[in-house]
């Protein structure tokens, strides 16, 4: 009922003589009517967009909890290739830092029955195989982990290289002046190998808390 229909029907009312009090309470009772239709009219509109507001909060809910989901799996599968490739890099650089090692320490373990010319050689056999495959790990694998980790491998290599050549001089003709340099080089090697593996510590722990 409209405020004109209440006007209405109390302009009657009163020229009907039916006093000031019945027309009070009429109205009282007619505004009343309209105010309770006026509330459940908006009461109605309101509940009807909060359910539209819900119904796009579940939605919005649905495609963030998919994303998510997409994400972690994501995160693990790389995660997994990451950690397999920098686990083989690095098990075939600490067999490299040992066969180098091998090659200049002062007091090692030895055989009698081997001539110490063929107990070397076969230690530069061991170091060369060993270096040729870190070489095929870390380029095999380069694209699995971060550059910077990538370079360091890399430095480690350019050491590693760098040996080989005085390791087969070494090989040909025992000089102190050989020794010397492989000892060096061993030093080089190992400080960049620790620096591999801090690196290598820090992204796995990055990876974990993300």
């Amino acid at each position: 009922m409209t405020r004109e229909s209440i006007d209405l029907a109390t302009a009657i009312l009163t020229s009907l003589g039916g006093g000031s009090l019945i027309v009070l309470s009429i109205s009282s009772w007619l505004g009343k009517v309209w105010a309770e239709r006026v509330l459940a009219g908006e009461k109605h509109k309101f509940t009807s967009e909060l359910e539209q507001i819900r119904a796009e909060l579940q939605q919005a809910r649905d495609r963030l909890g998919a994303e998510l989901e997409k994400t972690v799996h994501v995160h693990r599968a790389q995660f997994g290739v990451e950690f397999r490739a920098l686990r083989i890099v690095w098990t075939r650089l600490v067999r490299l830092r040992s066969c180098l090692g091998a090659l200049y320490q002062r007091f090692q373990i030895v055989s009698e029955n081997e001539d110490e010319t063929v107990r070397r050689k076969r230690r530069i056999g061991e170091y060369c195989d060993a270096l040729a495959r870190y070489f095929w790990a870390v380029h095999n694998f380069s694209p699995f982990y971060s550059k910077q980790i990538c370079e360091q491998l890399m430095s480690c290599l350019d050491i590693a290289q760098r040996e080989e050549i005085n390791a087969r001089t070494f090989q040909e003709n025992f000089r102190q002046e050989s020794m010397a340099e492989g000892r060096q080089n061993f030093e080089r090697l190992s400080e960049a190998v620790d620096k591999v593996s801090d690196m290598i510590r820090l992204r796995m722990e990055s990876l974990s808390v993300r």
